[in-house]
């Protein structure tokens, strides 16, 4: 201090011996110049006061401050803390800058709907200055707020929490909000009830029966789509159901039953006697849940008339028994015919296996038609491969109208004049037919043919040779 001045020093720390030992001590204390009657500086006066309780309640709030702090930066919910009337943004985990859809630098010390002005105007103004006035608590359940996403504006839904904070005299400083985001959940739950009224829809529209059984107290909700299906008015009593059943089909459910209990899932057609006489076909399916001692409890399940179904189904097993039978008959017809031929006939598919062959090719090339039928030429025959037969075939394949050609079979070396015809279906080769008759036979005679002709006009030369010398 410059002289003649006073001077003060608020909570300096001078630790002192006390009670035996050295103890941390605060002090605020003031020097002031004492002075005679001359008006000189002849000393010093010091006035001292203990400041310790105070520095160490000080202390204490401070620590309180910060533990208060790290818990909501680490809390594991979207937490902030605002101060003021004007909210001021005091304290902000990462998660609740998440659910703004912010950084911290955009909102921290600054009111928060300056900091995040996406949020004004949805009635949160109103809540907070309630809870700021009042110091009442406010709750809010999947709250809708529009919020910053993405460089776009999204509904978010939130669950939150507004609680006032209270200075030690009472009075409101500001709130705290705790929130969760359950926009997920809310929008899974939507879907489920949307495919819950997508499901009910598609029962309804599919005219399917609903059952929900108790498998404990045997108790039963049916359905009015049910009643109708077994042709009874809605209410009437089934308490003995399975009479419905035709006797014959009686053993189908109780064995399906057995089953349910087992495997957990129901499923059986069987023939139901309507009260008017008739006949009819139902389709039953069902699901078995269980309690948590796994005791089946509970069997939901539908069901379906599928009479027309049954009977357009027998009528079109006779159909196909009928055209079968048919076309066996038409098929041994044709076999006939081609085993008749002395060509060799045989039908390929795009992959070069033989689809159907006659009785000639058996003969021919000594296997039967059981070996051929489904393997590849080349596979049976490998010397094949690069031969005229394989390739035009091939080319027909590619849409390649051929004449007839010959080629020499390395088979069993024989000659063959080949005609192959693609066989269409849509406008695509499905298959070619390939036939090849065997001239080796006319082929040797011509060539003896020619070898007589050719002997016989050596001798005739030589016969007119003689003539002349004669």
């Amino acid at each position: 201090m410059r002289q003649g001045e006073a001077t003060w020093s608020e909570d300096q720390y001078v630790p002192i011996y006390r009670n035996g030992k050295l103890e941390d001590v605060y002090w605020t204390f003031g020097y002031s110049p004492v002075k005679n009657e001359n008006g000189l500086v002849d000393g010093v006066l010091v006035i001292c006061h203990e400041t310790t309780g105070k520095i160490l309640t000080q202390k204490k709030v401070d620590e309180s401050n910060t533990r208060f702090y790290n818990n909501v930066m680490q809390a594991p919910v979207a937490m902030c803390v605002l101060r003021g009337r004007s909210f001021v943004v005091e304290i902000a985990n990462d998660l609740v800058l998440e659910i703004w859809g912010k950084h911290a630098e955009d909102v921290m010390n600054k009111p928060i709907f300056d900091g995040l002005p996406e949020a004004r105007d949805q009635g949160l103004e109103q809540l907070l200055a309630n809870v700021y006035d009042t110091g009442v608590s406010i709750t809010a359940n999947e709250r809708p707020v529009n919020l910053p996403r993405n460089g776009a504006i999204e509904t978010r839904y939130l669950n939150f929490v507004y609680q006032a904070l209270r200075e030690p005299d009472g009075s409101v400083s500001g709130v705290m909000a705790v929130a969760t985001d359950v926009t997920d959940q809310v929008h899974a739950r939507k879907s489920i009830g949307d495919l819950e009224e997508r499901s009910r829809l598609a029962v309804e529209a599919s005219g399917l029966g609903t059952f929900d059984t108790n498998l404990v107290t045997g108790d039963t909700l049916y359905s009015d789509r049910l009643y109708e299906i077994l042709g009874l008015p809605p209410g009437s009593d089934l308490s003995d159901q399975h009479k419905m059943i035709h006797p014959d089909d009686v053993h189908i459910r109780t064995e399906a039953h057995r089953r349910a209990l087992e495997s957990g899932r129901l499923t059986y057609e069987c023939r139901i006697l309507r009260n008017d006489g008739s006949t009819g076909w139902v389709r039953i399916d069902g699901k078995v849940y269980r309690d948590a001692a796994g005791n089946p409890v509970r069997m939901l399940g539908t069901l379906k008339d599928v009479s027309e179904q049954r009977a357009f189904a027998h009528e079109l097993e006779l159909n196909v028994q009928k055209r079968t039978a048919e076309l066996q008959e038409e098929k041994r017809f044709a076999e006939t015919i081609l085993d008749a031929s002395v060509d060799i006939i045989s039908v390929f598919d795009d992959q070069m296996r033989y689809i159907a062959v006659n009785k000639t090719t058996e003969q021919k090339y000594g296997m039967a038609r059981d070996q051929m039928i489904g393997r590849r030429i080349q596979d049976l025959f490998p010397g094949v491969v690069n031969g005229d037969l394989v390739i035009n075939i091939q080319r027909t394949f590619q849409g390649e109208i051929l004449e007839p050609f010959h080629y020499q079979s390395p088979v069993n070396n024989r000659r063959y004049l080949a005609h192959v015809v693609p066989l269409q279906q849509d406008g695509r080769v499905r298959a070619v037919l390939a036939i090849a008759h065997d001239y080796t036979e006319l082929l040797n005679a011509t060539e003896q043919v020619k070898l007589a002709n050719e002997l016989l006009a050596k001798q005739n030369r030589d016969l007119e040779n003689m003539n002349n010398e004669l």
